[in-house]
């Protein structure tokens, strides 16, 4: 249950309800279902009123009393419930409705005794599916290898040949981003196979030059084609092939198939021009809200039901965004959100208080009165007024995150006076109006790097350009299956940050790099890629080759790095980092690392590195990238990683992308360095004494030779 909704569930007050989503995917039918549930009542509940009530797409299930013994002693209490098969359908909603009576006199529908825990680490759902078989129709793509109605991590195997060229990976790459991008907010691996077909349903990659896997036989290519059909040793499971009659074409055929998804239909399609792609000017990903120009809340969220709340305990409105990594928020710069709503508030809840929180951090409370107008007839039969209003609010010290979350807490409704009975709990009801706006345009982009933490929540630098038109990614010539499937799960992941393909992605060797040197450089690999740190950087915080490890440590983790002392060390050095002694050491096992850096080849262009030691440290590599709990610790300019354990480092060299205008850099360079704005502070007081003191002389001696010159 937790994989469903994600954290605790707890039911509260006298009618409350939970609806919990169930998606069927397309290709799968439920032959069978059981809810196990397990949940503990509060102790003040009375068994004989008390219940809760299990229902599958409002159709009741069951009803689970409450007993007296499990009631007085707190008890779990445990069920096994069938699901009806029939009753689903695509998209299903499982609701779990507690009704609860503390007393059998005059009750606060709200107090705090009602209330019952669902434990949502023992409650499960199990289904039986029986998998149904699709027609091969790519108008259903890219159902059956993912489905909006299924939940968790994506797994699409690539099929790309015994020894993939250059020309090859761009392509997969190409098509990663792209299925990365469709995913939305789930993670998607591509496990990479050269010459045989999976079991699972695949995409293959066949050049009538080079051939196609084992076992898989096709008719000539008459030029790039898109072909949907079924596994040969399996015909229960599809295959996506993209061929052609060399490289070109099969590229071709892979844009064709995402830029006319909407009008392809049939088990094949013949793709015969497909027009250059142009190149995104930057920061211009269609999932991060533009920061040229104030952006409306019905933009963010397009579903309007979203932003409105209805119920006895609403929770809160939010809205969830993604901006840029680099948005610099300084003295006189701020976010800016212009909040228009409107509540409904029961008529003696004269004190309710709206709330705002800014990703997880309190910003702003007000209070709610009624409105004058508030005297028609049904708010005086209902005793409910409704207030509506705006406030502008600036987003104090606002810090882009991996996704932002801005909550919209609001007012529960109306609660019993004392010597008075409330037969129902009022509900409230409130809207954020979909005209509510948020600005960031007076923020510009700034960033001290290296910052891999940008890096693993949203790709940057190089999602800078969506289509990674000035990114290249650099990996040997002969990369194994465990580097490119690194590369492909990073594709996946660029898409599903950017919400677009990496159009323009280019991939080279470390031979090479004269070629992309104005570009960033994203290195994926294991030895080579070593080699080529060894030579890109001047004092390399790590070096690893097979054994042989080399650091300047000890370097200063994260946490030091920013904590109380670095602070005070800024007072007495320009430069914070501490001497760094060389260190040379054979060390067994695997080890992956991240680390980045400003690149040697062009200022202001940066490098990140990702590598081990062995192949299990590339995959836990991908896998810290993609479980948010490990990618939210990857930081600062090195991250080892071990297993599911990440130590990141804060690199000594620092440089800046983006820029400030002069007077807000002086003033972060005065910030950083407050002994130099305190020397700067002293001789421009000496300066202004000096000029002060001679001033005072000419005028004195003035003074004296006029005095001199009267009789």
């Amino acid at each position: 249950m937790r994989q469903l909704i994600g954290g605790p569930l707890t039911l509260r007050g006298a009618e409350s309800e939970r609806r919990i989503h169930l998606g069927v995917r397309l290709d799968e039918m439920v032959i069978r279902g059981r809810l196990k549930l397990a949940i503990t009542p509060s102790p003040a509940l009375l068994p004989a009123l008390s219940h809760l009530q299990i229902r599958l797409n409002d159709k009741l299930l069951s009803v689970v009393p409450i007993r007296a013994d499990t009631a007085a002693s707190g008890e779990r209490i445990v069920r096994e419930i069938d699901l009806d098969p029939r009753l689903f359908v695509d998209d299903n909603w499982l609701s779990l409705r507690m009704v609860g009576h503390y007393t059998l006199e005059c009750e606060d529908p709200l107090h705090s005794s009602l209330w019952v825990e669902v434990d949502v680490d023992t409650t499960a759902i199990d289904l039986d599916i029986r998998p149904l078989t699709l027609e091969d129709e790519l108008a259903l793509f890219p159902v059956p290898w993912f489905d909006r109605r299924s939940a968790g991590r994506i797994e699409v195997p690539m099929v790309l040949g015994e020894q993939p060229n250059r020309e090859r990976l761009i392509t997969a790459s190409i098509m990663a981003s792209w299925l990365g991008s469709l995913a939305g907010e789930r993670t998607a691996v591509f496990p990479v196979l050269r010459d045989r077909l999976p079991d699972q349903h695949a995409v293959v990659l066949v050049n009538d030059q080079l051939g196609g896997p084992e076992g898989l036989l096709l008719p000539a290519a008459q030029g790039p084609t898109v072909r949907l059909m079924r596994n040969p040793a399996k015909p229960h499971l599809k295959l996506l092939v993209l061929h052609g009659r060399n490289e070109q074409e099969l590229r071709t055929a892979a844009l064709g198939l995402m830029l006319g998804r909407q009008a392809i239909s049939g088990s094949s399609a013949l793709i015969h021009e497909v027009a250059p792609i142009p190149i995104r000017p930057a920061y211009d990903a269609p999932n991060w809200v533009t920061t040229t120009r104030p952006v409306r809340l019905g933009e963010i969220v397009p579903e309007r039901g979203a932003l409105q709340l209805t119920g006895t305990h609403p929770d809160a409105v939010r809205v969830r965004w993604r901006t840029p990594p680099d948005l610099w928020q300084g003295p006189g710069r701020n976010a800016l959100l212009d909040l228009r709503y409107r509540v409904s508030v029961a008529s003696e809840t004269e004190n309710a208080l709206m709330g705002l929180v800014l990703n997880e951090t309190f910003v702003r409370a007000w209070r709610l009165g009624p409105s004058p107008s508030n005297d028609s007839f049904a708010g005086w039969l209902n005793g409910i007024g409704e207030t509506s209003g705006s406030v502008l609010v600036k987003l104090p010290e606002f810090q882009p995150q991996q996704t932002n979350t801005l909550e919209v807490r609001l007012p529960l409704g109306m609660k019993p006076q004392a010597g008075n009975c409330a037969g129902r709990a009022e509900a409230t009801r409130a809207s954020v109006d979909a005209e509510s706006t948020l600005d960031f345009s007076a923020l510009p982009h700034f960033l001290e790097m290296p910052d891999l933490a940008a890096f693993a929540g949203s790709g940057f630098p190089f999602t800078r350009h969506a289509d990674l038109s000035q990114t290249a990614i650099v990996m040997s010539g002969k990369p194994d299956q465990h580097e490119i499937e690194t590369l492909l799960a990073l594709m996946g992941s660029f898409g599903r940050w950017t919400g677009t393909p990496a159009w323009h992605v280019d991939i080279t060797t470390p031979d090479a790099l004269e070629r992309v040197a104005d570009r960033d450089l994203l290195l994926i690999g294991g030895e080579q890629v070593h080699d080529l740190l060894g030579r890109l950087q001047k004092n390399p915080m790590l070096l690893m080759a097979s054994a042989h490890r080399q650091t300047s440590g000890p370097p200063t983790l994260v946490a030091e790095w920013r904590g109380w002392l670095r602070a005070r060390a800024e007072m007495f050095s320009a430069n914070a980092s501490t001497p760094q002694a060389a260190l040379r050491l054979d060390a067994t096992g695997p080890l992956a690392m991240m680390t980045g850096f400003e690149s040697p080849l062009h200022a202001g262009r940066s490098i990140v590195a990702l590598s081990g030691n062995e192949t299990q440290a590339l995959r836990w590599l991908s896998m810290a990238l993609l479980e948010p709990a490990l990618a939210t610790q990857i930081q600062g300019g090195l991250a080892l990683i071990r297993e599911r354990e990440v130590r990141a480092y804060e690199s000594p060299t620092r440089y800046h992308i983006g820029h400030l205008p002069l007077l807000e850099r002086v003033t972060l360079f005065v910030t950083r360095y407050p002994w130099i704005g305190a020397v700067a502070l002293a001789l421009a007081l000496s300066m202004l004494v000096w000029i002060a003191r001679h001033r005072l002389r000419l005028r004195a001696t003035r003074r004296l030779k006029i005095s001199k010159a009267d009789p």
